[in-house]
């Protein structure tokens, strides 16, 4: 049986400790689907101006934005489940997913670009 692998990726406040996830974008690729998942998160702190000149989403941008909660509920979670999650740095990501509240959409199953990139050029 072929897998569903899904391709994440992150935009965040920032890399401090107390940062937070502001978007999050899956693209599920397998023998059955291919499909485009994203939302915007609103977050409870600032976004650091470095940040903003990386991804340039702005606090307007987010005003209107669901909460991790509504994330959850809005996302495609089974099919998360079923998949083998594909993203460069993943423990950058399950960190901030967790503590933004949207650890649900990391299911067990990953691959991780960057640690696979180390391995073949250390």
């Amino acid at each position: 049986m072929s897998k569903t692998f899904a391709v994440l990726d992150t935009e965040t406040t920032g890399f401090e400790e107390k940062d937070q996830v502001i978007e999050v974008a899956v693209v599920f690729v397998g023998p059955v689907r291919n499909l485009v998942w994203f939302s915007l998160v609103k977050p409870t702190v600032p976004i650091h101006p470095s940040a903003k000149g990386a991804h340039h989403i702005t606090e307007k941008d987010l005003a209107n934005a669901p909460t991790p909660k509504e994330v959850i509920r809005r996302a495609p979670i089974d099919l998360l489940k079923d998949s083998v999650v594909v993203g460069h740095n993943l423990a950058y990501d399950e960190r901030l997913l967790r503590q933004t509240g949207l650890a649900e959409l990391l299911p067990e199953k990953r691959i991780c670009t960057w640690q696979c990139a180390k391995h073949i050029w250390p």
